[in-house]
């Protein structure tokens, strides 16, 4: 994001967290054998402000368009490593409103939990990923407005 008219503040935690600013970047990370998406947040500096976590039925690629099938739960792991659970009354009402079946829900919640496990034991490869994943992109940037 080169220049924004306003910044963009969320609260976690008591925490005021500027998510949205000039020269900020977002990197959106769907992987294709996964039922999550990730969104990793940088300041200008390139550091990571925050992961945020999509919980999703499906994840694809349609007419060359990633895209994602949201099931309403999400995590966001601040750089502190601190971990927040949301919106799990919008899964709860989804599933009241029929928007998504028992299956679904059962799948948010079934890799909600796998998700958490894997962050709470270190073993969530996918933060790691999104800083090469960013260099590289920066790297072929670089390389394309030097042609």
């Amino acid at each position: 994001m080169n220049e924004v008219k306003a910044p963009l503040i969320t609260e976690h935690l008591n925490k005021k967290i500027c998510i949205v600013d000039n020269n900020y970047s977002w990197l959106q990370q769907l992987p294709l054998d996964e039922n999550f998406a990730i969104t990793s947040i940088f300041n200008e500096k390139g550091e990571i402000i925050q992961w945020y976590i999509d919980i999703t039925c499906e994840n694809g690629i349609e007419n060359g368009e990633p895209y994602m099938l949201d099931l309403f739960l999400d995590i966001v792991v601040l750089q502190t490593g601190e971990i927040i659970e949301k919106d799990k009354d919008e899964l709860e009402e989804a599933l009241q409103n029929n928007l998504i079946t028992k299956s679904q829900y059962e799948l948010a919640y079934r890799t909600f939990h796998h998700v958490l496990k894997q962050l709470h034991e270190g073993t969530f490869k996918y933060f790691d990923l999104s800083l090469k994943h960013r260099d590289y992109l920066l790297d072929k940037i670089r390389e394309y407005n030097m042609l």
